[in-house]
């Protein structure tokens, strides 16, 4: 094996080893701490109980594969191997998608109280959880031999996990920006006049608070996909034409980047979340 492969996949361990300790110190906050069981939270915490997924996952696999222990490689243990390698990058990009759906139906149907019921927040996840394990089904049915990834498996992969994903985000994002827009449009010059009432300027403030969250998911959905992306053409690529083996591990490196700079954004953009954890250690060095 080339040194240099080694040494981008010993980084890629030690990354996904750092994004799982913090997406479990976040995930189990949120759980613990009854004040941050708000819906926003509580997705954030979905997306990092997807996350801890994805970089154990991977980091078994890198290691498996890069250091060459070929337990990983019985016939049995590839069937579920090529399986995981699609569910779970699929499970991040879903609990955004996820997420955007929630804020969707909050934003736009505000009249319905089901949508802001804890119960709907409990079907959003786990709909998003049963869709991640039912999606990649198509890959146990492959023929044998099992341990080898078939092209159709990346392009399955690529348009699951990164382009439908990515359309059902933009088409619902451009519907809730464009009415958000289009409300305060209309709400403005009435606030101006003074003509109007409370509630509205109720559903105006929650709205905007909505639409800021929105914005900070949608800017951590674009990373994670535009970092795993390359990797997956990439491997679809490589059937074709001549790729170096440093490439793959690289572009991987690069995603792995990618899910430890969501979940800090997940830490920077919860205010509520750093409040706690500031009194938290304001408290343990008070004398």
């Amino acid at each position: 094996m080339e040194t240099s492969v080694v040494i981008v996949a010993s980084f890629q361990l030690i990354l996904f080893g750092m994004s799982a300790l913090l997406a479990l110190f976040y995930f189990f906050i949120v759980v613990l701490v009854r004040r941050l069981h708000d819906s926003s939270n509580i997705f954030a915490a979905n997306i990092c109980l997807a996350c801890v997924l994805c970089a154990i996952f991977l980091s078994v696999f890198i290691g498996f594969e890069q250091f060459n222990l070929q337990g990983l490689f019985f016939e049995e243990a590839c069937f579920m191997l090529v399986y995981f390698n699609m569910l779970c990058p699929l499970q991040v990009t879903l609990a955004f998608v996820t997420f955007t759906v929630y804020r969707f139906c909050t934003i736009i149907y505000y009249t319905k109280l089901f949508f802001s019921r804890k119960s709907w927040v409990i079907i959003c996840i786990s709909s998003q959880w049963i869709a991640g394990f039912l999606i990649p089904t198509p890959i146990l049915f492959r023929s044998k031999p099992q341990c080898i990834f078939w092209t159709w498996i990346w392009i399955y992969s690529l348009v699951m996990v990164v382009i439908v994903p990515s359309i059902i985000c933009l088409i619902l994002n451009i519907i809730i920006f464009t009415y958000a827009r289009s409300f305060s449009r209309r709400i403005h010059p009435q606030t101006l006049s003074g003509q109007v009432n409370s509630q509205e300027s109720d559903i105006f403030y929650v709205r905007r608070r909505d639409l800021k969250i929105l914005r900070q998911m949608l800017h951590l959905f674009c990373i994670f996909v535009g970092s795993w992306g390359p990797v997956y053409l990439t491997l679809i690529l490589e059937r074709f034409i001549e790729v170096s083996p440093i490439v793959i591990p690289i572009l991987i490196f690069i995603g792995e980047l990618a899910i430890l700079t969501d979940i800090i954004g997940l830490f920077k953009t919860n205010q509520k979340m750093k409040d706690y954890l500031r009194h938290k250690v304001r408290g343990y060095f008070r004398p």
